[in-house]
C-alpha cells in the first residue's frame, strides 16, 4: 500500500533528501516505514531463514505503531491486507523471533537453528528449553512433536502394592472381579459403523474467486512487475481459476478490481508458510464496480 503523501520510488532513489523532514516522534522516518514494508514483501517470497528478519520487522512495527498512519487499528490488521497474513501467523513469527534470534531480538537466526524451516520452528515453540536440546535438524516435525506429545501424555498409576509383602493369602492375590474375554463377534460389535469415504471433488475449472489485495501489489500487477501471488489457502484453487482481485487502500476498497486466471500453482515451495500457497498468472484485465458496505459482498 502506497502513502497518500509520499512516493516510494522518489524516495528510495533520491537519498539526498533531508531524513528530518520525514521525521516521525524525532525516531523513526517515513522512508524506514517504507523500506521495512518492502522488506517483508520481498523476504515472503525467499528462503525460511527470512522468517526470523520478518518477525523482527512486525516487532519493528508493532513498536511505533505506525500502521495507525495508514489507517490501520493494530499490527495484525495491516499485516492481513498488506501481505495476507493471518493473526496466528503474525503471532508465530513474532514468537519464533523472541525464541529463536541471536539475543531473543535481532535479524540474525541462532546457529543452530540454521537448518530449521519455518514449519520446524513453529513446532518447536512449544519445547522446553530442555525438550529443545534432543531436537536435531534431521528430525521430521511428526519426530519432533512427538516429544511434545510423549510429555503431555498422563503417566500410568503405579499399582498399589500389597499391604503384605510376599503374603500367602490366596485370596489377597486373586484379583476381585473377573472381566471377560470379549469374542470377536462382540468387540466387532463396539467397533464404531464409519461411514464410506466420499470421493473427494476438486473445484470445477471454471470457479470465481474473490480476493482483496493491498494498492501497492496491484499496482505491480498492472506494471507488469508480479506474475505471482502468495495467498492463503481459503479457496481450493486450482489452474484455470479466476481471481477477482479487489483493491483495497487503509482498510477499504477502492472500487478497482483485477481479473487474473491462474497458470499454475503450489503450495509445497520451500519455505511456504503451512496454508498459504503461490499462484502463477500471465495476462489481467482491469475494470471498476461499485463498492458495497462490508458484508454485503
Amino acid at each position: 500500500m502506497r502513502n497518500s503523501k509520499f512516493n516510494l520510488t522518489e524516495i528510495m532513489n533520491n537519498r539526498s533528501l533531508r531524513r528530518e523532514r520525514d521525521q516521525v516522534d524525532g525516531q523513526i522516518t517515513i522512508q524506514d516505514w517504507l523500506e521495512w514494508k518492502e522488506d517483508i514483501r520481498n523476504r515472503l517470497q525467499e528462503t525460511s531463514e527470512n522468517f526470523i528478519v520478518i518477525g523482527y520487522r512486525l516487532k519493528q512495527m508493532r513498536e511505533s505503531r505506525m500502521y495507525e498512519q495508514e489507517g490501520y487499528r493494530s499490527l495484525s490488521e495491516f499485516a492481513g491486507r498488506e501481505y495476507n497474513l493471518s493473526r496466528s501467523v503474525v503471532t508465530r513469527l513474532i514468537q519464533i523471533n523472541d525464541r529463536f534470534s541471536e539475543n531473543g531480538n535481532s535479524m540474525e537466526l541462532k546457529a543452530e537453528y540454521r537448518n530449521y524451516g519455518f514449519a520446524k520452528l513453529q513446532e518447536m515453540l512449544y519445547l522446553t528449553d530442555e525438550e529443545l536440546e534432543e531436537v536435531t535438524d534431521d528430525m521430521t516435525m511428526r519426530e519432533i512433536r512427538a516429544i511434545r506429545t510423549e510429555r503431555d501424555e498422563p503417566k500410568p498409576e503405579e499399582e498399589p502394592k500389597s499391604a503384605k509383602a510376599g503374603g500367602d493369602d490366596p485370596k489377597e492375590s486373586e484379583p476381585h472381579e473377573r472381566k471377560e474375554i470379549a469374542s470377536p463377534q462382540q468387540d466387532d460389535d463396539w467397533k464404531e459403523q464409519k461411514p464410506e469415504p466420499k470421493p473427494i471433488e476438486p473445484p470445477p475449472r471454471d470457479a470465481v474467486y474473490r480476493e482483496k489485495i493491498g494498492k501497492t501489489m496491484l499496482a505491480e500487477i498492472t506494471e507488469g512487475s508480479r506474475r505471482y501471488l502468495i495467498l492463503k489457502m481459503r479457496h481450493k484453487y486450482r489452474v484455470e481459476n479466476t481471481l477477482i482481485l479487489m483493491e483495497c487502500f487503509k482498510g477499504r476498497r477502492t472500487g478497482k478490481i483485477v481479473e487474473i486466471k491462474i497458470t499454475h500453482m503450489t503450495d509445497d515451495s520451500g519455505g511456504l508458510i503451512p496454508g498459504y500457497c503461490v499462484l502463477g498468472f500471465e495476462g489481467y484485465t482491469e475494470a471498476t464496480e461499485e463498492v458495497r458496505e462490508e458484508g454485503e459482498d
